[in-house]
């Protein structure tokens, strides 16, 4: 994109010299809101030169994409682009990370957590419900088996990969960070790695494919600022 060495910003033409930052922003289509996904600090002209990649985009939705030129904190006009979202397979990624799971996924027992008291007082038959906390939350397990990455292109296993990846994997699943899990029914979760990522071997496999469970906790709205940058999902832009 060629900007030649200017950004029209509203009322006020800001040079690239002049830029303090872009902001890439984020909003399902016909709603208002938008997500602050990362904000890019802007030196020189080259510094407008990058790539963003969304990890925390949902299937199935149509989202616009704002470019959002800044001078120390005044916002100059977006530059939008829709596009539609779409991909294949469960994914689980944070910050810094994505991994893909695409063979044998399933899903354990999901169960909306709530928080409810039961009394039993003297002199009645049935008990005393009371359910005056806030706390609502889904919590979940993922089973899947590990393969190389270019297995669905050549359909050929290679151990040394699949080994890496594994280890790979345990580290991320458990440098207890948060992480976003979405898969291509349109499910997504802000969540919490809880317990101890297990890894068996598939039936017959020779101990040549390993099959990967874990368990989460749900932790906060994965379209809400705040809960984003609570979790370390995006940088907070101060």
């Amino acid at each position: 994109m060629d900007f030649n060495g200017n950004l029209n910003g509203g009322n006020v033409d800001f040079l690239v010299e002049q830029i303090s930052s872009i902001k890439i922003k984020r909003r399902e289509k016909g709603t208002f809101n938008w997500i602050t996904l990362e904000s890019i600090p802007i030196n020189t002209a080259e510094d407008l030169t990058f790539t963003f990649i969304d990890r925390l985009n949902a299937y199935g939705k149509d989202y616009e994409y704002a470019f959002v030129p800044v001078l120390e904190d005044i916002e100059g006009n977006y530059i939008i682009n829709s596009i539609f979202s779409e991909f294949n397979g469960v994914f689980i990624g944070d910050f810094d990370n994505i991994y893909k799971f695409l063979y044998d996924v399933d899903y354990g027992t999901n169960a909306r957590n709530q928080q409810i008291g039961t009394f039993t007082p003297l002199g009645r038959k049935y008990p005393v419900i009371v359910a005056n906390g806030l706390l609502s939350y889904e919590t979940g397990s993922v089973t899947a088996s590990i393969l190389n990455d270019d297995f669905d292109k050549t359909g050929k296993i290679d151990s040394v990969a699949i080994i890496e990846k594994q280890k790979a994997i345990k580290d991320f699943l458990t440098n207890k960070k948060a992480k976003l899990l979405k898969d291509w029914q349109g499910n997504v979760w802000l969540c919490a790695i809880v317990n101890a990522p297990q890894m068996t071997y598939k039936s017959g496999s020779s101990m040549a494919i390993p099959v990967l469970s874990f368990d989460w906790a749900e932790i906060g709205d994965p379209d809400n600022q705040q809960d984003l940058y609570n979790s370390g999902l995006v940088k907070e832009v101060t």
